[in-house]
């Protein structure tokens, strides 16, 4: 398994169609749909925060991740939102 990591503020709008693909394929979950996420990440993400993107596409994924103190590493979750950022 292969992920490549981009900053999140900076690339989240070029993966989004990547992002509800997935999201589709997964139940389509409104509140994980771009259109949500995307304006809940700029107005409430930090710089510190990671997308990473799965590599394999027979098996997709895309996840967000912020850094919370050393080494420690978490999928990130606003108080707005009641579902972790992982697909």
């Amino acid at each position: 398994m292969s992920w490549r990591f981009h900053n999140a503020l900076d690339s989240f709008p070029a993966f989004s169609k990547d992002w509800d693909d997935i999201n589709r394929q997964m139940g389509n979950h409104i509140l994980l749909d771009s259109r949500f996420f995307g304006p809940l990440l700029r107005h409430f993400g930090s710089e510190k925060m990671l997308l990473a993107v799965r590599v394999d596409t027979r098996e997709p994924g895309i996840e967000l991740n912020e850094h919370r103190k050393r080494e420690i590493w978490q999928t990130y979750q606003p108080r707005q939102e009641q579902i972790g950022a992982i697909h």
